[in-house]
């Protein structure tokens, strides 16, 4: 029990995650209408740094509500809007294959990343989450950014 919160209650409270989500892609939907893909998937990153950080507030059990709640409404735009821009990345005839690779990389990440986590919580305790999904929102950043800078202003992909 981590922070005075019994495993059920905590299992309830992460369905805000999943609340987040959806609400998230509903929202997403209509935002689409004024920003681009690349925006949306910035804007989804930062939201998901405010979750994080809402987390990682001295105010006890009352700020992970809002924190599960904010990631989740984070992550809704990324995946959709990166499978959007994969033509414009890799170029149309590429496009299919490489979604089909984004599609497995998603699936993979599902399966094995709980477990990891649980492997990671059973030396560092539970109280490592926002720091694990930080970790991860870097490295989400910087591979995103790399393959921004790849791709020139007219939308050519550089890849060769």
């Amino acid at each position: 029990m981590e922070k005075n919160i019994s495993p059920e209650i905590a299992a309830q409270w992460i369905s805000l995650y999943f609340i987040g989500i959806t609400s998230g892609r509903f929202i997403s939907g209509f935002l689409t209408m004024k920003f681009n893909n690349r925006q949306m998937v910035r804007l989804g990153q930062a939201l998901i740094a405010c979750g994080i950080i809402a987390l990682m507030l001295p105010f006890g059990r009352i700020s992970l509500l809002p924190g599960f709640f904010i990631i989740g409404l984070g992550c809704a735009p990324i995946y959709p809007s990166l499978l959007h821009e994969t033509p414009r990345n890799f170029g149309s005839e590429k496009s299919q294959a490489i979604m089909g690779i984004q599609m497995a990389s998603a699936y993979i990440g599902t399966t094995f990343m709980p477990p990891l986590f649980g492997q990671i919580t059973s030396y560092f305790g539970f109280n490592i989450f926002p720091l694990f999904i930080g970790g991860i929102l870097i490295l989400n950043i910087v591979m995103v950014e790399l393959m921004n800078k790849r791709v020139d202003k007219r939308g050519v992909p550089q890849w060769n």
